[in-house]
């Protein structure tokens, strides 16, 4: 493991927040699957190979009553996290500087372990040990997740890597490796025939590596000395080896096959009914899969799939959707809701359309289902639209569903701790206005979503919003960084808090 703390130590893996393993996330999906986890608010919280511990201490800011234990090799990331929990005067993060094989498992159980990017990329006795950490410590309703690189589709990513591999075999200093190995991924982008399939597709994939990945990325992922995938259900067999049981994955819609022509989806569902497991690992021949984040709960925990339309209706419902065309109350109009990463549904039913947009218009505001419902209902009479009944709640349910199937839509058993309205006294949220204020554009929100603030008055004004000013006193103290903009104070100021909302910045 030695090899792996000199990699680290060398050149850093930035961290940013990931939404797929904060509690709220895999507590819904665990709900939504029939588990009964533990609150988030007060639970206990494991996170392997958490580089710097930024994940976790924006967790631990939101929720003061959990604990959340990170750790990591290389000790000069971990040093980097210490300084953050003391600045912002955390006491309930606990960052470890060593190795998992000593971490110990006599200690007090946890009821959310996470190990992302962590699986593939470590020897095999250290992955079986991973696994017998997970049995030792997860609680009885705990919720593990694993996030893993799976072929078949990493088969095109690893003749690329071993390709990289073989041009920079002679460099030794990471800036110099990943640079020889964008040279030469370049170089062969260069020499591919125009036209054919096959060319197409390893173009798509040196694409992806030299403007979609960061340098540190690729010097730890694609470059690093061990990064083995495996298959589906490779991944399974380890679990249930070790006592766990296939609980989901973490974003819903990667379970989902709706866009595939329909013969395919008729098998498909077929498999599904039979065996759920036969079903995901097809699903990854079919989409060429090449990584997961799988969560993973102990074998003696009931599971119910069939009855996940009624739950949705116990979650709270966001979606970041617009209008695209008509929008119209009129049955036989089918409106649609689009999504900025391009995804669209189509949705002819009253309620539906006017709950979308609501939503839509809302966000990041989340929504209980009954205060949806009731928000709707005098939109929809002031239309003219016959009073709901039952089945209104049913077709409502089924396209939120089918919303979600494409990740337009999302749930969390609990709403954010942030503001939706701005705030008499607005203030940043803590983690965000330190990452401000040492320089960072790429900050965590309240979401727990990597915000990008390029813009220099907003990351000014920013810093100022620490509850002790007003809106007027946010217009006088932003004089200094006006600029040459012939924007009136008063109006950047608005909207800059209005932006501020709309990126869930402000606590309440």
């Amino acid at each position: 493991m030695n090899d792996i703390k000199d990699r680290y130590e060398s050149l850093k893996y930035n961290t940013i927040p990931f939404v797929q393993t904060h509690p709220v996330h895999l507590a819904t999906m665990a709900q939504l699957h029939g588990m009964q986890p533990v609150d988030p608010r007060r639970c206990r919280y494991l996170e392997v190979g958490c580089g710097d511990g930024l994940n976790i201490i924006g967790m631990a800011c939101t929720y003061p009553e959990s604990m959340f234990v990170g750790i990591d090799l290389a000790d000069n990331t971990i040093q980097q996290g210490l300084a953050m929990v003391k600045q912002l005067q955390l006491t309930n993060v606990q960052l470890i500087s060593g190795d998992i094989l000593d971490f110990p498992i006599d200690t007090k159980p946890f009821d959310y372990i996470v190990a992302h990017g962590f699986y593939c990329w470590v020897p095999e006795h250290v992955q079986k040990h991973l696994w017998v950490l997970y049995q030792q410590l997860l609680s009885p309703h705990g919720i593990g997740y694993i996030s893993y690189n799976t072929y078949p589709g990493c088969y095109l990513r690893r003749m690329l890597r071993e390709m990289m591999l073989f041009h920079t075999r002679s460099e030794v200093e990471p800036v110099a490796k990943v640079y020889q190995a964008k040279a030469f991924l370049q170089f062969l982008d260069q020499a591919q025939a125009i036209h054919g399939e096959v060319v197409a597709t390893v173009r798509h994939e040196i694409d992806q590596l030299l403007h979609q990945r960061h340098d540190f990325s690729i010097f730890h992922d694609d470059l690093a000395t061990i990064n083995d995938p495996v298959y589906f259900h490779q991944f399974v067999a380890s679990a249930a080896q070790h006592g766990f049981q296939y609980l989901s994955e973490s974003d819903y819609f990667e379970m989902c096959y709706n866009h595939f022509p329909e013969t395919v989806q008729a098998h498909l569902q077929n498999m599904e009914q039979h065996d759920l497991l036969t079903k995901e690992q097809y699903l990854d021949f079919l989409k060429l899969r090449r990584f997961r984040e799988s969560l993973v709960c102990r074998r003696e925990v009931t599971l119910d799939r069939q009855h996940l339309l009624l739950r949705l209706r116990e979650q709270f419902i966001t979606s970041r959707t617009h209008v695209e065309g008509e929008y119209s109350l009129n049955p036989e109009v089918v409106v649609t809701f689009a999504q900025e990463k391009g995804a669209r549904i189509g949705v002819n039913h009253a309620l539906s359309k006017v709950a979308m947009s609501v939503m839509g218009q809302s966000y990041p505001h989340h929504w209980s289902w009954q205060e949806l419902l009731a928000t709707a209902e005098p939109i929809l009479a002031q239309a003219g639209v016959a009073a709901l009944v039952p089945e209104d709640e049913d077709l409502l349910a089924n396209t939120l569903l089918s919303a979600y199937s494409v990740g337009m839509v999302e749930f969390h058993c609990l709403p954010p701790e942030m503001a939706t309205r701005v705030p008499e006294y607005p203030r940043t949220a803590p983690l965000a206005a330190l990452q401000l204020h040492e320089g960072h554009k790429l900050i965590c929100n309240l979401m727990h979503l990597p915000v990008n603030i390029e813009n220099d008055f907003v990351a000014q004004f920013l810093k100022l919003c620490d509850g002790t000013r007003t809106q007027e006193d946010l217009v006088r103290d932003c004089q200094p960084f006006a600029g040459t903009s012939e924007v009136p104070m008063r109006d950047r100021v608005s909207h800059a808090l209005k932006q501020a909302i709309q990126l869930a910045l402000f606590v309440r």
